[in-house]
């Protein structure tokens, strides 16, 4: 009996000692809740989870503060007031959390100045996707608003709203790709633009949802040697006869109809920036046209005749569409959605929102509302470090405040008011860091952008655009943060790569092939520094290399060195060229960045499952302070910026992701 007793109780322990061992963390729960709500689209299970983390784990205050604001995020996307009152608690119950905080202040002003007076437009999140599936920039509404169609990965899908579920349009979707699906108004077809394998052209197709019957719209093709004119279709006429396509899209390029049975077309429009939308009476389209952040909104005739333009507001008036009822086009700028009504009269904001520059407009229908996307690509986060010693004081932690789009480096101003964010639609944007006022402002030009610094005495910030030619070339340029104005410190080519700018502006280090040289923006000529190959054939890494801020010294990577422990090194060497010196030797140097009192961090591959970020004096090269980074990351982050007080080390993370919107209310704004 002893013995069976002894037995039982051992069972008994055991298994209380494997649950103990089992039990799941908060952050395990969190993860958990992530992945149903972003990959699974699971609103409702992954608001079970946050909500017993708010009821479990009340001493993890982080933990708790940030579940509450998924959970607001979650309830937001199903349209729930349980939204608001799930910020409100961080407000009131989680004040030293202050991260945590601005976002949920952000979110309650976006809430209550949308519904104030019980009336106004209200944004609400449908559905996301991440990963490799997250590059969707478009999405179609059905007419009455029940269903959506878009694009993953190539393939065509629709998805029903109510249910959540998710069906594949197309059966022969793996050996095409197809882009750009658009809903006829009867709600019976869709039309998309595919680049078919037989025959080997772009052209637009059109689908029967009923019966999956595809079709081809005759005229459309274009052979894939001539794919950067290729047409999608962007707008059905109201009575189902004509398509409404732009080609080059993404670009600047034509605009035109074609009949959905087939035949020739016809161009409206050259030099189309963004938009394309027919009047609910089928006599008229709007677009926008112009330089890239100065585009302005047009009305034009369809049957021929001049196009009128309804917009002047500088800084940039993209993707407009038409309103259901005719009377007004709604259209984006920077600081939200505007309409203007068609008749004549003065714009005016109609939804308010600090993402609306990476909004991508979709479709106005009468029974759900604006239909748009948002694309996310890199997520910015900041690391604490102890100025003084160089420690690491936290772990990395994502900026509370930042734009969706963001495609590379950041940098901070100087009094740490302000960060400038280079974005996909090849703008350089500013927020406001307290989240609070979120003051933005855009410079666009038909390139691509790279922030470098900020100047610092605050007035502006450099970076490096990259003209739309092969082989690249561009300038280094200076935004003037308060007016707006560019100027121009140097030309580059592919063969001579601006890689650092100083904080005065004054030098810049290029790469070329004959090693690092730095220029001096106010003289002509330039001097190497380092040699692409040194005497132990050891090679300069052409892609890491940084200016300190004073501009007297400069960091840069090199290849294996011969009997050195790792396989790649970090230097430094002064402006002039002298004083050249091993700082550490590593496995794999990721990128690099000065702080403002000659220290220097840099980010390391140790081995596959290990990414670190390492502080390090320049002098010397003794180690200040490491900290651990996700083991996934590497390969698609690097360093950003440290801010001038020396407190934070900031790092943009490649994360793939699209959200799908539709605002409603704002037909009430039409007037």
């Amino acid at each position: 009996m002893r013995r069976i007793t002894t037995a039982v109780l051992v069972i008994v322990l055991l298994f209380t000692i494997g649950d103990r061992v089992v039990a799941q963390t908060g952050r395990d729960l969190f993860q958990q809740a992530l992945v149903k709500e972003r990959a699974n689209g699971d609103l409702r299970g992954a608001i079970a989870i946050y909500e017993r983390i708010v009821r479990e784990f009340t001493t993890e205050r982080a933990l708790t503060a940030n579940a509450l604001v998924q959970l607001g995020e979650c309830y937001e996307k199903l349209g729930s007031t349980e939204a608001e009152r799930a910020y409100q608690r961080v407000v009131s119950e989680f004040a030293e959390q202050t991260d945590f905080v601005v976002q949920a202040r952000a979110r309650l002003a976006a809430l209550r100045s949308a519904t104030a007076g019980g009336r106004g437009p209200v944004a609400r999140r449908l559905f996301s996707t991440e990963g490799p599936d997250a590059f969707s920039p478009t999405m179609t509404a059905s007419p009455d608003g029940r269903q959506v169609a878009y694009v993953k990965s190539g393939r065509l899908f629709v998805r029903d709203l109510a249910s959540d579920v998710e069906e594949p349009l197309l059966s022969e979707q793996s050996a095409v790709l197809n882009v750009w699906p658009v809903w006829s108004p009867d709600g019976t077809r869709i039309a998309f633009s595919q680049r078919s394998a037989e025959p080997q052209a772009w052209l637009i197709r059109v689908v029967d949802i009923g019966t999956r019957k595809v079709v081809s719209v005759s005229g459309s093709d274009v052979p894939l040697a001539g794919a950067a004119a290729s047409p999608v279709p962007v707008a059905w006429s109201q009575d189902g006869g004509l398509l409404l396509y732009r080609e080059n899209f993404g670009h600047i390029g034509p605009l035109g109809t074609i009949p959905v049975a087939g035949g020739s077309r016809t161009v409206l429009a050259d030099s189309v920036q963004s938009g394309g939308s027919f009047s609910p009476d089928g006599r008229y389209v709007t677009y926008a046209a112009g330089t890239p952040g100065s585009e302005q909104v047009f009305v034009q005739p369809v049957g021929g005749g001049a196009r009128r333009q309804i917009t002047s507001a500088p800084g940039g008036n993209r993707s407009p569409v038409w309103s259901p009822d005719g009377s007004a086009i709604a259209y984006f700028r920077i600081d939200g959605i505007w309409i203007v009504p068609v008749a004549g009269g003065a714009p005016r904001l109609a939804y308010a929102n600090q993402t609306a520059s990476s909004f991508r407009g979709g479709v106005w229908t009468a029974a759900g509302g604006l239909y748009l996307t948002e694309i996310q690509i890199g997520v910015p986060y900041r690391i604490e470090i102890q100025p003084a010693t160089g420690a690491v004081a936290g772990t990395v932690e994502k900026l509370p405040v930042y734009p969706m789009q963001v495609t590379g480096s950041f940098v901070w101003s100087p009094d740490m008011r302000y960060a400038a964010f280079p974005t996909l639609d090849r703008g350089l944007v500013i927020y406001g860091v307290d989240g609070t006022s979120i003051t933005s402002r855009l410079f666009v030009a038909d390139r691509m952008l790279y922030v470098f610094s900020w100047s610092a005495d605050g007035r502006e910030v450099f970076f490096r655009s990259t003209e739309n030619n092969v082989p690249p070339s561009g300038s280094v340029m200076a935004l003037d943060v308060a007016s707006g104005a560019v100027r121009t410190l140097a030309a580059w080519t592919r063969e001579h790569w601006v890689r650092s700018v100083s904080a005065n502006g004054r030098r810049i280090v290029f790469w070329d092939p004959e090693g690092l040289t730095i220029t001096d923006a106010a003289q002509s000529g330039s001097r190497l520094v380092a040699p692409s190959v040194d005497a132990d054939s050891e090679q300069v890494r052409g892609n890491i290399a940084e200016i300190s801020p004073l501009g007297d010294q400069i960091a840069f990577a090199r290849g294996a060195r011969k009997g050195s422990a790792g396989s790649q090194s970090l230097w430094a060497v002064r402006s002039d060229g002298s004083g050249l010196h091993a700082i550490a030797h590593a496995r794999d140097i990721g990128s690099v960045l000065w702080d403002p009192s000659r220290m220097l961090a840099y980010s390391e591959r140790v081995d596959s499952a290990t990414v670190v970020l390492k502080i390090v004096e320049v002098a010397t090269g003794a180690e200040r302070g490491t900290a651990r980074l996700p083991s996934d990351w590497w390969g698609n982050f690097e360093l950003s910026d440290w801010s001038h007080d020396g407190r934070y080390v900031g790092m943009i993370h490649v994360e793939p992701r699209t959200e799908y919107w539709v605002v409603q209310g704002l037909e009430g704004e039409v007037r």
